[in-house]
């Protein structure tokens, strides 16, 4: 006869020697490579001090605010666009930028993370 409750303590045994191997595991990690500082103009989470709604703010080495960018002028701003979007500009694909497409570029907004969320 199967004893089922015996099976039962073994596997919250190794369940828990899992759980501790793995924050060990953790906390070894952590020593090992602690947490770099932030690096110089960089932006506080947002539990470390209040936040407006939607800051803005506009970036001294990016696109400047009201550029607007179409298929004339769009591969001096390329570095900008994620690869996707590159590949949709190009064109050489099924799905495409329309032939008038105009991106106008406004401030960068900084939004607040929702509550409960983990700050890293």
């Amino acid at each position: 006869m199967i004893d089922f409750s015996r099976m039962k303590v073994v596997r919250k045994v190794a369940i828990a020697a899992g759980v501790a191997l793995a924050v060990a595991n953790g906390a070894i990690a952590l020593a090992q490579n602690p947490p770099l500082p932030a690096p110089a103009g960089a932006v506080a989470p947002a539990s470390a001090a209040p936040i407006r709604s939607a800051v803005m703010r506009e970036f001294e080495n990016g696109i400047k605010v009201g550029t607007k960018i179409t298929m004339a002028n769009w591969q001096q701003y390329q570095s900008f666009m994620p690869d996707g979007m590159v590949e949709l500009f190009k064109g050489t694909n099924y799905w495409k930028m329309p032939s008038d497409v105009e991106m106008n570029i406004g401030p960068t907004r900084i939004f607040p993370l929702p509550e409960g969320y983990p700050a890293t």
